[in-house]
């Protein structure tokens, strides 16, 4: 079972939460700082990166990896399953708008 912790949203067109994972079985195994992403009805996970130019361009290397691409992808199911299970037991509180008079300064 994967575990997820310091869940953040965050208000951003594409990048819609980071969090941290903890894998019980694998004595409390920790990966922090993934980043989910949504564009559209697509979504998606980013394990944690450094950018680095390459050709000009803007390019990301990831710090973990499987080098089985289905073990990778399996892994990523199971980590958005986690993430789908805590979001709905933890909703985001509603914004509630303040108005001008409740600003003290």
């Amino acid at each position: 079972m994967i575990e997820i912790t310091h869940y953040k949203p965050i208000a951003n067109s594409t990048k819609q939460a980071t969090f941290s994972i903890k894998i019980p079985k694998w004595g409390n195994f920790l990966i922090r700082e993934l980043s989910l992403f949504q564009k559209g009805s697509q979504r998606w996970i980013s394990f944690p990166s450094r950018t680095y130019e390459a050709d000009g361009k803007k390019k990301y290397f990831s710090f973990n990896s499987f080098e089985d691409q289905k073990m990778m992808h399996a892994f990523q199911e199971k980590i958005m399953e986690a993430l789908d299970k805590h979001i709905q037991a933890n909703p985001a509180p509603a914004q509630v708008p303040i108005s001008e008079e409740e600003i003290p300064f």
